[in-house]
């Protein structure tokens, strides 16, 4: 009995072992696909994401609607507040984004102040149009504490392209979201 537990222990070492360093890999591969502020993915894992989602649209005769969100004058909450405000600021908006939209969709923190939404299984582009309005009714109407007692309200804008429509180039697809 006395090997027997011996052995077993031997055992556990090693499996606890195996399992920690599961789990550090685990955390490491979530810490580089995702924005630590927000807790959205980010622009890698975009990337790696749309070399699956696009194929799987082609295949299906569906569209991807690709959003481009930005908030309106973000700078002049930094210059007048300061970065933390400017931090919740984005929380909110990564808030808004993940309550309003399908599981399904992807929400991507894209750079500084902008978002990207991929809709997916998009049947028709007044169903992304739709959407979009939502998104910046929702953020419209939201506020954020600057100092206690004291709240924010700003606005985002959106633009909207259509992939395969617009293009079939998923980097084109960015570019006319960005422009509308």
């Amino acid at each position: 009995i006395v090997q027997d537990i011996k052995v077993f222990n031997v055992f556990l070492g090693e499996v606890s072992v195996i399992i920690k360093n599961r789990y550090l890999t685990d955390n490491l591969i979530e810490a580089a696909f995702k924005d630590s502020l927000t807790g959205l993915y980010n622009r890698l894992f975009l990337v790696e994401h749309l070399k699956k989602l696009v194929p799987l649209t082609l295949r299906s005769g569906k569209s991807l609607g690709v959003v481009m969100i930005s908030i309106d004058h973000f700078k002049a909450v930094i210059d007048e507040f300061n970065y933390e405000v400017g931090d919740r600021v984005l929380k909110k908006l990564a808030a808004i984004l993940t309550q309003n939209l399908r599981e399904s969709d992807l929400i991507v923190k894209y750079s500084g102040d902008e978002f990207m939404v991929i809709l997916t299984n998009i049947l028709d582009e007044s169903d992304a149009i739709h959407v979009s309005q939502k998104l910046v009714d929702e953020f419209a109407r939201a506020e954020v504490e600057t100092f206690p007692g004291h709240f924010l309200k700003k606005t985002i804008c959106a633009g909207l392209s259509m992939f395969p429509k617009d293009s079939d180039e998923i980097e084109q697809i960015f570019k006319n979201a960005d422009i509308a």
